[in-house]
């Protein structure tokens, strides 16, 4: 593992930490959104959130931009690095109102989203068999990721199929925790050999 990813795994697993922290302050008074003040708790807790969130953003793009310098992913993975969130992103402001949304007079857009949906579980189940690197796809933690979008998915109402592109997202971070634990082992094992 290089240097950045070690911080990677570390700030993965503090920004999980921070969010439940954060989620937990907030809603043991339910004035996360309210017109209360907030509390201390709630403003270092979220600025706590918000911080290693942008440590690791910042991480991300110094591992992105060495892997272009060093060459040692090629191309091809530091341009998915790249342009997997952004279509992501893109996709996912497409389909705020889940992937069929529209009424039946626009039949025809249901079908674009449900194909929009359907490239951004592709996409985002290959940006995470290249977020390791070139050749290094954590498999036991991609069944993982799928499986538990879809037991979570399959498990309530029959709505939540509509969100399953963000229910993806939602657990990506988690997921690329564990696929760190994955490498991690993997690592150990094959220096033992």
């Amino acid at each position: 593992m290089t240097k950045n990813q070690k911080i990677e795994w570390v700030l993965t697993g503090l920004v999980i930490a921070a969010w439940y922290v954060f989620m937990f302050v907030a809603l043991q008074s339910f004035e996360l959104f309210t017109s209360k003040p907030a509390t201390a708790g709630e403003v270092l807790s979220g600025i706590a959130f918000i911080a290693l969130c942008g440590a690791f953003i910042i991480n991300y793009m110094i591992k992105t931009v060495l892997s272009f310098i060093r060459k040692d992913n090629g191309k091809l993975v530091p341009c998915v690095w790249i342009f997997a969130p952004a279509a992501c992103a893109v996709i996912t402001c497409f389909l705020a109102n889940g992937i069929w949304s529209f009424n039946k007079e626009f039949l025809f857009f249901n079908i674009i989203s449900v194909v929009f949906g359907i490239a951004e579980i592709i996409i985002v189940n290959w940006y995470f068999a290249v977020f390791y690197g070139k050749g290094r796809i954590m498999l036991i933690s991609m069944i993982l990721y799928n499986a538990t979008v879809w037991a979570y998915v399959l498990s309530g109402p029959s709505a939540r199929i509509s969100y399953v592109h963000n229910i993806y997202l939602v657990i990506f971070i988690p997921a690329v925790f564990t696929g760190y634990i994955e490498y991690a082992v993997r690592s150990r094992l094959s220096k033992n050999k």
